[in-house]
């Protein structure tokens, strides 16, 4: 995930407070030290949606986005997408 909001030029002042939200989010902060290799295949699932909207990009193209996933996380994540949607209008 650092790597990633590095790459994403994401602050960081900003950096390991987005990492924690996003991977609380996927439910996968308790696992934050294990090895990638070591995840289930849901939870890589999981890390990959993490990642991606790691740096709130303005456009999101989803294909099948929740495939695979539990319905809590499901759900979490299209509140988030949405929620994310309100603050872009309100901007």
């Amino acid at each position: 995930m650092r790597f990633h909001a590095l790459v994403y030029n994401i602050s960081a002042s900003v950096r390991e407070k987005r990492i924690e939200e996003m991977l609380t989010m996927v439910e996968l902060w308790d696992k934050r030290h294990s090895e990638v290799h070591t995840y289930s295949g849901g939870m890589k699932r999981r890390l990959e949606l993490a990642r991606g909207l790691l740096h709130r990009p303005k456009v999101l193209f989803l294909d099948e986005p929740t495939l695979g996933l539990d319905p809590q996380t499901r759900n979490r994540m299209w509140e988030y997408i949405l929620e994310r949607r309100q603050v872009r209008r309100a901007l």
